[in-house]
């Protein structure tokens, strides 16, 4: 989908612009332009990369099914982390593969599409 996001700062990982619109094509900024238009946001920024994500709140990776992966998913996105690595602590190698299938089947069903691949511990 192609849009205009308008914010009054943006990071673009290196420089803090300030009063910009971001042209987005295709779910990528393709360009900057200049705006003294009100913005739609105050800040934009790249979002957060977790490599090493165990759970968070009452979800653990190691345990969890895929409603609790995509409850997981919006609370990391709620904080600003856009992708993560599901993190398998070490078990026997059993569970283990237990558990990466049931992390595959919720990235596949897209019940976690911040889950960018898996972390196994061990």
């Amino acid at each position: 989908m192609d849009r205009t996001i308008g914010c009054e700062l943006f990071f673009d990982g290196d420089v803090m612009r300030r009063s910009v619109r971001l042209i987005v094509e295709d779910g990528r900024i393709v360009a900057l332009e200049d705006t003294t238009r009100s913005p739609d946001h105050h800040l934009v920024a790249p979002g957060l990369v977790d490599v090493q994500m165990n759970g968070l709140d009452d979800v653990d990776v190691g345990a969890a099914d895929s409603v609790d992966l995509a409850r997981l998913d919006g609370l990391l996105l709620a904080e600003g982390t856009t992708d993560w690595l599901g993190t398998i602590v070490t078990a026997p190698l059993e569970r283990m593969s237990r558990t990466v299938a049931v992390l595959d089947r919720a990235f596949r069903d897209g019940a976690a599409t911040g889950m960018i691949g898996v972390h196994l511990e061990g």
